[in-house]
């Protein structure tokens, strides 16, 4: 009998009848389920553990996702005793420090990926800027899918009537 994981590659003991600890967990909270790793190096430098969540993010389209996504959406990692946003970690360690007042914006959209080319530094008013904009296309986009349906619709009609 099988006494380990079913998820491919993991070893570890059963929880449930078909996964470990990590992949129970995975699965009951309905997540994709994926390679369970080591905790980041505790006494590594911020560099060194920000090059560790990014070299082990998964991929999500062209992005790179850390781990699980609590604050609205955002994934967020502990170092020296507090929490912080993984992408602003990531950024001031990996791409330039952070002055008082910077955001730190995703270029692609995606609120958990922490793609150090997929961030840059702003203000406040240009990420929100940004975000209004986005969203304002969003929405004239499903604007016009839904005036392409009626008119397709109505061209459906039409050749109904004709004959076509």
């Amino acid at each position: 009998m099988n006494d380990s994981c079913h998820f491919e590659g993991c070893d570890r003991p059963l929880r449930s009848r078909i996964f470990c600890e990590g992949h129970d967990r995975q699965y009951r909270h309905g997540e994709r389920l994926r390679s369970i790793e080591v905790r980041a190096p505790y006494k590594a430098t911020g560099r060194e553990r920000a090059e560790w969540y990014v070299n082990r993010a998964s991929p999500e389209g062209d992005c790179l996702t850390h781990g699980l996504h609590r604050d609205r959406g955002y994934a967020t990692v502990r170092y020296e005793g507090r929490n912080e946003k993984a992408h602003r970690f990531v950024y001031r360690h990996l791409v330039q420090e952070l002055g008082p007042g910077d955001v730190v914006h995703h270029k692609c959209g995606n609120r958990a990926c922490i793609k150090p080319d997929h961030l840059q530094c702003v203000t406040a008013q240009e990420n929100t800027a940004e975000m209004l904009e986005r969203n304002f296309y969003r929405k004239r986009i499903e604007e016009l899918e839904i005036e392409k349906q009626e008119l397709e619709m109505a061209n459906a009609d039409l050749k109904a009537m004709v004959g076509v």
